[in-house]
């Protein structure tokens, strides 16, 4: 059982691009209820926390339109929407899974202040922000997201918990590690979330004390996606 958690941002036209690859070579992932390898009694492959905040193609938008006003400035960002998304979560302007799920007004709502707010930042249409319709993209997530989502989602923080007291093995997997920790790596040349052990605590709900192994690996020489100082060479 693979589980998204509550400390992930979760862009979902890419989640289920994704699924689908990997079931159409073969790889059951959703539930399939009649005749499918993988029936609903069977543990479920992927569990999304409901917590977890959704990452728009807005985002997206609002990070190439940093990028470009940063000029030769830029910290090399992959562009594609994660720092404007935690930054959402961190002004608590943004949507989490359970929105999707929630109130449809409600969803549309916040998605709508969400972009009027990135507008108001961006209003230069060559930024591209303000051509970014949140109506359209409600549409197209509670038709084609919110009943996929339904099937997977669950209190992680629950799931994750229970199965330690049951004794079951999990194992923790945390994207690139201490040098782009947002606290201890070689700030601002770093992601916005701490994939470091403490994000264990944070982005899955698993008290340290329930940490029974840690194993860190250290590479030779130091790389890093993007700009900013390269430890290696220095």
């Amino acid at each position: 059982t693979n589980v998204v958690g509550n400390g992930v941002v979760l862009h979902a036209p890419g989640l289920f691009e994704e699924i689908a690859k990997l079931e159409a070579r073969g790889e059951p992932v959703l539930p399939q209820r009649a005749g499918g390898k993988h029936p609903d009694s069977a543990p479920p492959r992927l569990v999304v926390s409901d917590r977890a905040h959704l990452l728009f193609d807005l985002h997206m938008a609002v990070d190439g339109a940093r990028v470009a006003e940063l000029g030769g400035g830029q910290i090399g960002t992959t562009r594609r929407g994660i720092g404007p998304c935690y930054a959402s979560k961190a002004t608590r302007n943004g949507l989490r899974v359970c929105d999707l799920l929630g109130d449809e007004q409600a969803f549309r709502a916040k998605l709508a202040a969400l972009a009027k707010d990135a507008a108001s930042r961006f209003p230069d249409p060559a930024a591209g922000v303000a051509a970014y319709d949140p109506q359209a993209d409600a549409d197209l997530y509670l038709r084609e997201y919110a009943p996929k989502l339904r099937a997977l989602v669950a209190d992680t923080v629950d799931l994750v918990n229970d199965a330690h007291a049951q004794g079951r093995r999990l194992l923790i997997e945390g994207a690139n590690a201490t040098m782009l920790d947002v606290d201890f790596g070689t700030y601002p040349f770093v992601t916005s979330s701490s994939p470091s052990v403490g994000g264990v605590a944070s982005g899955l709900g698993l008290a340290p004390t329930k940490f029974q192994a840690i194993v860190g690996v250290a590479k030779a020489y130091t790389t890093r996606v993007g700009a900013g100082p390269y430890p290696t060479e220095i």
